[in-house]
């Protein structure tokens, strides 16, 4: 159908939110319901409008890093979202998620943020359960407080004191 505008409930979105929307619901297509001929459907689209789509050309990657006739594609492809993304080998990328399966797992670590944290910090179980933990309302008050009536002490530029 592609971007004409106002949505069926009559909301905006700029080009660029929109061809990343599709993206997305490529990859849902893509990993969740395994439907490649979907996902490479609404990627050929995004791609006709924009043929420099980062997140669409990385998620294609995948599909085509999937068969081992489309590697040497995949991996032309990806080099040019590296290039268009220098940042990019910071980010998940799809790309490798296929060419190494989860089952492998050499980039994911399998570990919850959460056991993480008790790993660090063995009462945040107790505390994380609990949402004053994490926000103090009375705490925040209090700053707050501080800041209007300037009662927080601020250091002294240097060179300023005699």
């Amino acid at each position: 159908q592609g971007l004409k505008g106002d949505t069926e409930n009559g909301e905006r979105c700029d080009r660029q939110t929109y061809h990343n929307a599709v993206a997305m619901l490529g990859l849902i297509h893509q990993t969740v319901h395994q439907d490649h001929k979907k996902a490479n459907t609404l990627y050929d689209a995004v791609l006709k409008w924009n043929p420099d789509h980062v997140l669409t050309l990385d998620h294609k990657c995948a599909i085509l890093a999937q068969t081992p006739a489309d590697r040497a594609e995949a991996s032309r492809m990806h080099k040019r979202v590296c290039i268009l993304d220098p940042n990019h080998t910071k980010k998940v990328c799809p790309y490798l998620d296929a060419l190494f399966p989860r089952m492998s797992g050499p980039f994911h670590e399998k570990v919850t943020i959460m056991e993480k944290m008790q790993s660090f910090e063995p009462l945040f179980s107790v505390g994380a359960k609990k949402k004053s933990w994490t926000k103090n309302p009375l705490r925040s008050l209090i700053k707050k407080l501080k800041r209007t009536f300037g009662i927080e002490k601020k250091p002294e530029p240097p060179g300023t004191r005699v």
